[in-house]
């Protein structure tokens, strides 16, 4: 049976009702990947998802830029299985449109680096780094230059490349490791 029959009125239907609006879901905070959100979730009073929305990307075929965003609106089953989806275009986007939007995810996805170091032992050592590369970190978001990665790639300085290699993660992956996956392919 469906989650959300629990919350709604049997006249309702449900693929066009907005759910949103019901006071006994609570909206968990988006999933994020590279700063473009992904996931959003709606859970009840007893922290089950009822229902998820799904963000994708659809490019254009031909230059590979940011036309579309699609979302996908899954109402799940008790079993936590899908029992309704449906998929519409939230949003289409032109030129301009496409490129504030691609902006704000790489200033998201700086944002996301800041906000996991703070309150770690590696904060001072990531403040020290986005202070150093300050200039390259504000081309890498205004205008999608690789003059950060390529800052990261051929530091020469040695406090900033230990800085570089502190491991944060399993298999040695380092706080460089980190900044490079957040920065690429966006």
């Amino acid at each position: 049976m469906l989650r959300i029959i629990e919350h709604i009125t049997p006249d309702i239907d449900i693929e066009v009702f907005d759910f949103t609006l019901l006071t006994t879901l609570t909206k968990m905070s988006p999933t994020y990947e590279k700063g473009r959100k992904t996931k959003s979730k709606y859970t009840d009073y007893n922290g089950k998802v009822v229902v998820e929305k799904i963000f994708t990307d659809i490019k254009d075929e031909v230059t590979g830029c940011l036309k579309s965003l699609s979302m996908t609106i899954n109402w799940l089953n008790d079993d936590d299985s899908v029992g309704i989806t449906k998929t519409q275009i939230v949003k289409n986007f032109n030129k301009s449109e496409s490129m504030t939007a691609l902006r704000k995810r790489r200033e998201r996805s700086i944002d996301y680096l800041q906000a996991s170091a703070e309150g770690t032992a590696i904060e001072n050592y990531v403040k020290a780094l986005f202070k150093r590369y300050s200039n390259e970190i504000q081309l890498f978001i205004s205008a999608d230059t690789d003059d950060f990665l390529n800052s990261l790639n051929n530091e020469t300085d040695a406090q900033y490349i230990a800085y570089l290699n502190i491991v944060v993660g399993a298999d040695n992956y380092t706080v460089k490791d980190s900044i490079i996956n957040q920065i690429t392919n966006i």
